[in-house]
């Protein structure tokens, strides 16, 4: 049922992104459904660091394999895409028809594009001028985003597992910034790129999928005697 939910959030950004969208000027689905990945992975990524946390591994050894994992798990297809959209911007040129393919190359542009990592710092305030006007497979900031959470995981693991306060209060902090964020309208903070596309603000989406898949029984009824 979830791999159903994912593809069908897949398929609604990639219509979204076409060049002749079906869908409504006023109506973009893709946004939500970037949302919800961003709870889909919390939900899967205590799954995932749950398996190792139940070996009789140090936590370093824990740690690491959670980020092997996610490497094979992401990158092989990733790196294939990224080597054919090189190829045709390498062979064919930058394309004046197709906007995500007009666009410079360097060798600075591809390496920040093969780590992947930093694919959502083109937007203000914190731009690595050499990724502009976008990374090379545009939609990638988002994966982008995705790392940055990953990076967090064993962390808030851990957290969660003690009930430590301090999980709690990087929730209220992401959840408040956001907040703030959707006030402003400044080309440095507003509700686009720290309310959707950096993990200060989306960080309690991430981590409210991370409570869920740990307790969502006690959570719904949590919510419900509120």
């Amino acid at each position: 049922m979830l791999g159903t939910l994912r593809f069908l959030l897949a398929w609604s950004v990639m219509l979204s992104h076409m060049p002749y969208s079906p869908f409504p000027i006023n109506f973009n689905p893709a946004v939500s459904a970037v949302i919800m990945f961003y709870f889909i992975s919390g939900y899967l990524m205590y799954k995932s660091f749950e398996k190792e946390w139940n070996k009789p591994l140090t936590f370093t050894m824990q740690t690491v394999y959670f980020f092997i994992k996610r490497v094979l798990r992401l990158f092989p297809l990733y790196l294939i895409v990224l080597f054919l959209t090189i190829m045709a911007i390498s062979l064919f040129g930058q394309s004046e028809i197709i906007p995500l393919l007009n666009q410079k190359m360097s060798l600075s542009k591809i390496f920040l594009n093969i780590i992947l990592i930093f694919n959502n710092y083109v937007f203000n305030p914190f731009i690595i001028h050499s990724l502009l006007p976008h990374p090379l497979i545009p939609p990638t900031w988002s994966l982008s985003t995705e790392w940055h959470f990953y990076l967090l995981v064993p962390v808030l693991f851990v957290y969660l597992q003690k009930n430590s306060k301090w999980f709690y209060i990087l929730f209220l902090l992401s959840f408040f910034f956001e907040l703030i964020a959707f006030g402003f309208v400044h080309p440095n903070f507003n509700s686009d790129n720290f309310g959707y596309r950096y993990i200060f603000g989306v960080l309690w989406i991430f981590m409210f999928g991370f409570v869920y898949s740990k307790d969502h029984r006690s959570l719904f009824f949590r919510f419900v005697y509120l």
